[in-house]
Protein backbone atom coordinates (compact mmCIF):
# COMPACT_ATOMS: atom_id res chain seq x y z
CA UNK A 1 0.00 0.00 0.00
CA UNK A 2 1.33 3.46 -0.80
CA UNK A 3 -0.35 6.56 0.57
CA UNK A 4 0.25 10.23 -0.32
CA UNK A 5 1.50 12.13 3.10
CA UNK A 6 2.10 15.55 1.60
CA UNK A 7 -1.55 16.55 1.78
CA UNK A 8 -1.23 15.48 5.61
CA UNK A 9 1.84 17.04 6.22
CA UNK A 10 -0.20 20.25 5.44
CA UNK A 11 -2.61 19.16 8.11
CA UNK A 12 -0.06 18.99 10.41
CA UNK A 13 0.99 22.79 9.74
CA UNK A 14 -2.28 24.30 9.56
CA UNK A 15 -3.19 23.66 13.16
CA UNK A 16 0.59 24.73 14.09
CA UNK A 17 -0.42 28.01 12.40
CA UNK A 18 -3.84 28.64 13.98
CA UNK A 19 -2.32 27.62 17.10
CA UNK A 20 0.29 31.08 16.86
CA UNK A 21 -2.64 32.85 16.76
CA UNK A 22 -4.08 31.67 19.63
CA UNK A 23 -1.05 31.51 21.33
CA UNK A 24 -0.65 35.30 20.79
CA UNK A 25 -4.06 36.11 22.30
CA UNK A 26 -3.00 34.15 25.17
CA UNK A 27 0.45 36.46 25.75
CA UNK A 28 -2.11 39.37 25.14
CA UNK A 29 -5.21 38.36 27.29
CA UNK A 30 -2.28 37.09 30.21
CA UNK A 31 -0.20 40.78 30.06
CA UNK A 32 -4.18 42.85 30.32
CA UNK A 33 -5.81 40.46 33.07
CA UNK A 34 -8.02 39.48 31.10
CA UNK A 35 -8.91 36.15 32.49
CA UNK A 36 -11.76 35.17 30.44
CA UNK A 37 -10.17 35.56 27.15
CA UNK A 38 -6.67 33.87 28.66
CA UNK A 39 -9.18 30.57 28.67
CA UNK A 40 -10.68 31.39 25.57
CA UNK A 41 -7.18 31.32 24.31
CA UNK A 42 -5.99 28.45 25.95
CA UNK A 43 -9.22 26.11 25.00
CA UNK A 44 -8.51 27.16 21.21
CA UNK A 45 -4.89 26.37 21.19
CA UNK A 46 -6.39 22.69 22.73
CA UNK A 47 -8.90 22.53 19.64
CA UNK A 48 -5.33 23.25 17.20
CA UNK A 49 -3.42 20.46 19.21
CA UNK A 50 -6.39 17.97 18.86
CA UNK A 51 -6.77 18.23 14.80
CA UNK A 52 -3.07 17.29 15.12
CA UNK A 53 -3.60 14.46 17.49
CA UNK A 54 -6.44 12.90 15.21
CA UNK A 55 -4.04 13.50 12.24
CA UNK A 56 -1.32 11.25 13.72
CA UNK A 57 -3.70 9.22 16.09
CA UNK A 58 -6.93 8.81 14.30
CA UNK A 59 -10.16 7.52 16.03
CA UNK A 60 -11.40 4.11 15.13
CA UNK A 61 -15.00 5.12 14.40
CA UNK A 62 -16.60 4.81 11.25
CA UNK A 63 -19.60 6.45 10.01
CA UNK A 64 -21.17 3.87 7.85
CA UNK A 65 -24.30 5.89 7.30
CA UNK A 66 -22.25 8.17 4.55
CA UNK A 67 -20.11 5.18 3.38
CA UNK A 68 -20.27 2.24 0.78
CA UNK A 69 -20.11 -0.96 2.10
CA UNK A 70 -16.27 -1.44 0.26
CA UNK A 71 -15.66 2.11 1.90
CA UNK A 72 -16.09 0.80 5.34
CA UNK A 73 -14.13 -2.42 4.63
CA UNK A 74 -10.98 0.03 3.54
CA UNK A 75 -11.19 2.61 5.19
CA UNK A 76 -9.77 1.78 8.77
CA UNK A 77 -6.71 -0.33 6.61
CA UNK A 78 -6.03 2.75 4.66
CA UNK A 79 -6.22 5.07 8.09
CA UNK A 80 -3.98 2.55 10.26
CA UNK A 81 -1.09 2.27 7.23
CA UNK A 82 -0.92 6.08 6.48
CA UNK A 83 -1.05 6.94 9.97
CA UNK A 84 1.87 4.96 10.89
CA UNK A 85 3.69 6.19 7.94
CA UNK A 86 3.29 9.72 9.50
CA UNK A 87 4.22 8.90 12.67
CA UNK A 88 7.29 7.39 11.28
CA UNK A 89 8.32 9.80 8.94
CA UNK A 90 7.82 12.76 11.21
CA UNK A 91 9.00 10.36 14.83
CA UNK A 92 5.48 11.82 16.25
CA UNK A 93 5.95 9.28 19.16
CA UNK A 94 8.62 11.88 21.00
CA UNK A 95 5.55 13.65 21.31
CA UNK A 96 3.21 11.17 21.82
CA UNK A 97 2.40 12.04 25.69
CA UNK A 98 1.67 15.83 25.15
CA UNK A 99 -0.32 15.33 21.69
CA UNK A 100 -2.19 11.32 21.61
CA UNK A 101 -3.64 12.24 25.31
CA UNK A 102 -6.74 14.59 24.89
CA UNK A 103 -7.93 14.50 28.43
CA UNK A 104 -7.76 18.47 29.32
CA UNK A 105 -9.48 19.25 25.68
CA UNK A 106 -12.14 16.71 26.21
CA UNK A 107 -12.77 17.94 29.86
CA UNK A 108 -12.89 21.25 28.45
CA UNK A 109 -15.04 20.84 25.51
CA UNK A 110 -17.73 18.01 27.96
CA UNK A 111 -17.31 20.06 30.70
CA UNK A 112 -21.06 20.46 31.93
CA UNK A 113 -21.02 16.19 31.19
CA UNK A 114 -18.42 15.84 34.00
CA UNK A 115 -18.64 18.50 36.08
CA UNK A 116 -21.57 17.12 38.02
CA UNK A 117 -18.45 14.64 39.75
CA UNK A 118 -16.60 17.63 40.80
CA UNK A 119 -19.87 19.11 42.72
CA UNK A 120 -21.00 15.83 44.35
CA UNK A 121 -18.35 16.02 47.59
CA UNK A 122 -19.88 19.56 48.12
CA UNK A 123 -16.51 21.53 48.63
CA UNK A 124 -16.24 25.27 48.17
CA UNK A 125 -15.80 26.03 44.30
CA UNK A 126 -12.78 28.19 42.54
CA UNK A 127 -13.07 28.45 38.91
CA UNK A 128 -11.65 30.57 36.26
CA UNK A 129 -8.67 31.29 37.99
CA UNK A 130 -5.20 32.60 36.88
CA UNK A 131 -2.20 31.63 39.39
CA UNK A 132 -0.06 28.84 40.85
CA UNK A 133 -2.33 26.36 43.03
CA UNK A 134 -0.47 26.56 45.89
CA UNK A 135 -1.95 29.54 46.58
CA UNK A 136 -5.53 28.27 46.85
CA UNK A 137 -6.43 26.04 50.14
CA UNK A 138 -6.81 22.58 49.63
CA UNK A 139 -10.75 21.97 50.39
CA UNK A 140 -11.56 23.82 47.61
CA UNK A 141 -12.64 22.25 44.57
CA UNK A 142 -10.95 23.55 41.63
CA UNK A 143 -12.95 23.42 38.32
CA UNK A 144 -10.65 25.04 35.57
CA UNK A 145 -7.30 27.14 36.67
CA UNK A 146 -3.97 28.49 34.35
CA UNK A 147 -1.04 28.94 36.43
CA UNK A 148 0.95 31.54 34.40
CA UNK A 149 3.97 30.83 35.72
CA UNK A 150 4.17 27.20 35.32
CA UNK A 151 2.17 27.62 31.82
CA UNK A 152 -0.25 24.43 33.27
CA UNK A 153 -3.76 24.50 32.11
CA UNK A 154 -5.97 22.24 35.07
CA UNK A 155 -9.49 21.29 33.78
CA UNK A 156 -11.72 19.36 36.12
CA UNK A 157 -8.41 17.51 37.59
CA UNK A 158 -6.69 16.93 34.11
CA UNK A 159 -3.93 19.03 33.45
CA UNK A 160 -1.47 19.64 30.23
CA UNK A 161 1.45 21.91 30.16
CA UNK A 162 0.55 24.68 27.18
CA UNK A 163 3.88 25.73 26.61
CA UNK A 164 5.03 22.13 25.73
CA UNK A 165 2.20 21.09 23.84
CA UNK A 166 2.61 24.29 21.54
CA UNK A 167 6.27 23.55 20.97
CA UNK A 168 5.24 19.82 20.04
CA UNK A 169 2.89 21.45 17.31
CA UNK A 170 5.82 23.42 15.50
CA UNK A 171 8.35 21.29 15.99
CA UNK A 172 6.21 18.50 14.21
CA UNK A 173 5.06 21.75 11.78
CA UNK A 174 8.89 21.98 10.65
CA UNK A 175 9.24 18.45 9.99
CA UNK A 176 6.56 18.29 7.84
CA UNK A 177 7.95 21.18 6.09
CA UNK A 178 11.35 19.67 5.67
CA UNK A 179 9.69 16.60 4.00
CA UNK A 180 7.33 18.43 2.20
CA UNK A 181 10.66 20.38 0.42
CA UNK A 182 12.42 17.20 0.12
CA UNK A 183 9.48 15.74 -1.48
CA UNK A 184 9.24 18.56 -3.65
CA UNK A 185 12.90 18.68 -4.83
CA UNK A 186 12.81 14.62 -5.27
CA UNK A 187 9.96 15.60 -7.73
CA UNK A 188 11.83 18.13 -9.61
CA UNK A 189 15.04 15.64 -9.88
CA UNK A 190 13.14 13.09 -11.37
CA UNK A 191 11.58 15.56 -14.07
CA UNK A 192 14.89 16.39 -14.67
CA UNK A 193 15.69 13.35 -14.71
CA UNK A 194 12.79 12.18 -17.47
CA UNK A 195 13.89 14.90 -19.99
CA UNK A 196 15.71 13.86 -23.28
CA UNK A 197 19.45 14.91 -23.60
CA UNK A 198 19.84 17.79 -25.75
CA UNK A 199 21.02 16.96 -29.15
CA UNK A 200 24.22 18.93 -30.38
CA UNK A 201 23.81 18.80 -34.37
CA UNK A 202 27.59 17.95 -36.02
CA UNK A 203 29.46 20.74 -36.97
CA UNK A 204 30.14 20.48 -40.88
CA UNK A 205 33.03 23.35 -41.04
CA UNK A 206 36.21 22.08 -41.54
CA UNK A 207 39.62 23.45 -41.70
Amino acid sequence: MTVQLDPYFREIKRPAQIADCFVAWLEGARSQGNITAVFAAAQGLLSASVAVSRILWPDDYINKKVLTREQSEALPGHRDYRSQALRTTLAADDFRDLLADRDVRNAFEHFDQRMDLHLMGGKPIVDFNVGMPEFIDAPFNTLRLFDDVRNDLAILGNTINLKQLYRAMKELSDRAEAHQTNLAQAADNEQEARKPAAIVPESDFSI
